[in-house]
């Protein structure tokens, strides 16, 4: 985490949930320096026994319980500074695996696009501050195949980038922007 001025704070590694029956889930989350605000998206609310608790420990002010767009797990998820909302995209619900875009600005928006990733679960995301776009990588498919596509996010819609070099297709991959070396 780094605060709005760029100074280091923490290192805070993707949070898992345990709930009262015990079931462990590993769960979306992202911060926003400008607002000095987390937000945890829980995999599937309906599915909880409550009360559940995050590992590694959060300490927070307040929750605000704000239902998200779908019933989804494994969706990717970053803070767009330039544009101040949250971008989430793909995972799946126990009944299909939809496709799609969100974006929370304080409500939900569903944008209509022309083109975007191919429906995937577990991709990598994080916001690329030199380039200010968001940056989605990889993730599995429908049949749990690894991807390697690289896409970013500009506020208006999604481009399939073809970098000269890439990863290995991965699934459940972190991504995220050092802001020292500037990549």
């Amino acid at each position: 985490l780094w605060d709005r001025r760029g100074s280091f704070l923490a290192h805070v590694p993707p949070p898992e949930s345990i709930d009262a029956q015990g079931t462990t889930r590993r769960e979306a989350w992202s911060w926003s320096s400008e607002k000095s605000e987390f937000t945890i998206s829980l995999a599937s609310r309906a599915s909880y026994t409550f009360p559940v608790l995050l590992d590694p420990t959060f300490e927070l002010e307040a929750w605000e319980d704000v239902s998200k767009p779908q019933d989804i797990d494994g969706q990717a998820v970053a803070f767009d500074a330039a544009r101040q909302n949250l971008v989430v995209f793909g995972g799946a619900s126990s009944m299909n695996m939809p496709s799609g875009t969100w974006l929370w600005d304080g409500t939900w928006k569903k944008p209509a696009l022309a083109t975007q990733p191919t429906r995937r679960t577990y991709a990598a995301m994080a916001y690329d501050e030199v380039h200010g776009k968001v940056l989605l990588y990889g993730g599995a498919n429908a049949f749990s195949r690894s991807l390697g596509d690289t896409w970013t996010w500009d506020g208006q819609g999604w481009k399939e980038e073809t970098p000269s070099v890439s990863p290995e297709p991965r699934t459940g991959a972190n991504l995220a922007f050092d802001r020292k070396r500037g990549k």
